[in-house]
């Protein structure tokens, strides 16, 4: 069953507003804020002899590496006859420009000006949960991908820069993250050798599929990894946004598993319901009145997915997964969550009787297809 309360709450939010508000806002395809500034190459950063020297701590430095992964694995997807659009790793840079435009960037203490309009807007905060979450999505890849040979300048090791705050928090070389995070920089290395042995294929749908399935393992071992280390800095935000944040890391294992496409149009889409804002105290997700309908309803949703994973042990994410070990499956599933993000209530009861179906032997965990 849903937890008390949630599933009328939700459905009582979503017919109420629906009546005041009429359409979203029309969605407007943009580069992520100040994408246009950011490095496009090595050769672009900073420079400190021969070695390139990247302050990923500036969220200039930082959107570099995401624009510079992005203009030398194109060409991977161009020999599927595909187009910039179609990288799937725009799902990155997107996700970081709408951390930066939300706010979510900036030091949650308050103890610095670091991101806020008092201060340096530049400025990514050490202390902010979202920088230090995404250091693992953004670094960690950047490294793997250059060990893997994406780069065709990479001569010598760019210099990453440590933070002032929670430098042991963190890695700077491939040594050095593959000594600590062995695994997670085995998934981004594995992700990027994938790609780069991408071959024309009719079949271009099985091909993305398979590419999928290497990126979000290595995706939700980055959250893996990324969890423990930041944990500490859910202590500075309001506690709507604190669940907020922890709604949003539970709902990555479940995204993931369906192999949800991470092109620029998918994300552009998906991220124009997300909140606009912190979360404030007193905000309760679906009854933000300055959200749109959808914007609460994304926020419950998550919110409701981890709450019936918590209900259900842990249950609903296994039965979640084993649904996926088909295209048929990941489609359904795919279908069922963007039915869940329009507004659309299920219960633990309904979940569970869907997935039974989909899963068959109730044995297959699915991962990397080989």
């Amino acid at each position: 069953m849903a937890p008390p309360g949630l599933g009328l709450a939700l459905l009582g939010a979503l017919v109420s507003m629906s009546a005041a508000e009429a359409a979203d806002p029309a969605l407007e395809n943009h580069f992520p804020p100040h994408w246009a500034q950011a490095p496009g190459d090595l050769d672009s950063f900073g420079k400190e002899g021969n070695h390139s020297v990247i302050d990923p701590w500036s969220y200039r430095d930082r959107m570099g590496m995401y624009r510079t992964l992005l203009n030398h694995t194109h060409q991977y997807f161009a020999i599927l006859g595909l187009n910039e659009t179609d990288n799937l790793l725009w799902g990155l840079p997107l996700q970081l420009g709408w951390q930066f435009e939300t706010g979510r960037l900036a030091d949650p203490s308050r103890s610095t000006t670091c991101g806020d309009e008092r201060g340096d807007l530049n400025c990514i905060s050490p202390s902010s949960w979202w920088a230090c979450m995404n250091y693992f999505l953004a670094a960690v890849p950047f490294l793997a991908a250059a060990e893997a040979g994406i780069f065709e300048n990479w001569q010598n090791e760019s210099l990453i820069l440590p933070p002032k705050k929670f430098s042991n928090h963190f890695c700077y070389t491939y040594a050095g993250c593959n000594s600590s995070l062995s695994l997670l920089m085995g998934k981004w290395k594995l992700y990027f050798e994938k790609l780069m042995a991408t071959k024309p294929e009719s079949d271009v749908p099985s091909a993305i599929d398979k590419l999928l399935s290497y990126m979000w393992d290595a995706h939700e071992e980055s959250v893996d990894s990324a969890l423990p280390r930041c944990k500490n800095r859910l202590q500075f935000p309001p506690s709507p946004e604190v669940g907020f944040d922890e709604d949003w890391a539970a709902a990555v294992y479940f995204i993931g598993a369906t192999h949800f496409s991470t092109d620029y149009q998918n994300i552009q889409k998906f991220q124009a319901n997300l909140p606009p804002r912190l979360l404030r105290d007193g905000d309760k997700c679906p009854l933000i009145l300055d959200f749109t309908l959808k914007q609460n309803a994304v926020c419950a949703t998550l919110k409701m997915l981890r709450a019936l994973n918590r209900l259900s042990g842990g249950s609903l994410l296994v039965k979640w997964k084993q649904a996926m070990c088909s295209p048929k499956g990941r489609q359904i599933c795919r279908g069922l969550l963007e039915s869940m993000f329009a507004g659309k209530i299920y219960t633990l009861f309904d979940l569970f009787g869907i997935l039974s179906a989909l899963a068959g032997t109730n044995n297959c965990i699915p991962g990397p297809q080989k």
